[in-house]
């Protein structure tokens, strides 16, 4: 059973639904809501426009047909892992946020489509801006990209299985990496 519409709680500022089997569309326009934790639900669509105060928002697990996320003025924190997103949708998601201005802000993208050239754009601009957004979206479950600052800020990708696309990411990180790593091998850029 869905919850009520959500115009019927005007004054919710937090709504903590995760795992509850939630089906059909996601539909949010409170003005006053600041976080909605809904993951591991069965969404089709998401609509969140008019949340202006929303700052938190996790949706992972639905796979959603559409998506509108609004001006995102105060989005920090987005998670749309395993949404089934396409490659228009997640240049969408990069270029809202990015729009947004705003700076140390969280984005999970994992297990959806990966970004057009003009998404990418979008996402370095994210991620120069002193926030961590996630890079392992372009390859799911294969690479995790680790900052450590020891003396300075080092970039370390761990291969955590055999791959033979590792090249299109090492296009990224502006470095050569052979075609294939074994499971034990790390390289430091």
């Amino acid at each position: 059973m869905n919850i009520p519409a959500l115009t019927q709680f005007p004054v919710l500022t937090e709504l903590l639904i995760f795992n509850t089997n939630q089906t059909g569309a996601f539909v949010c326009h409170s003005s006053v809501i600041k976080w909605i934790e809904s993951y591991s639900n069965h969404y089709t669509s998401a609509d969140i426009s008019d949340c202006t105060n929303l700052m938190r928002f996790n949706l992972s697990g639905s796979q959603l047909d559409s998506l509108d996320i609004g001006t995102a003025d105060n989005l920090i924190e987005v998670k749309l892992k395993d949404c089934g997103l396409t490659e228009p949708q997640t240049d969408y998601v990069l270029q809202t946020l990015d729009e947004a201005g705003l700076s140390n802000g969280y984005l999970e993208l994992t297990g959806n489509a990966a970004p057009s050239a003009e998404g990418l754009v979008h996402h370095d601009s994210l991620e120069g801006r002193a926030g961590r957004y996630l890079l392992n979206f372009l390859f799911p479950l294969i690479v995790t990209v680790i900052r450590m600052a020891l003396l300075s800020l080092i970039p370390v990708v761990y291969v955590q299985e055999e791959i033979q696309v590792l090249h299109l990411f090492s296009i990224r990180m502006d470095v050569h990496l052979p075609s294939k790593f074994s499971l034990t091998q790390m390289m430091v850029c």
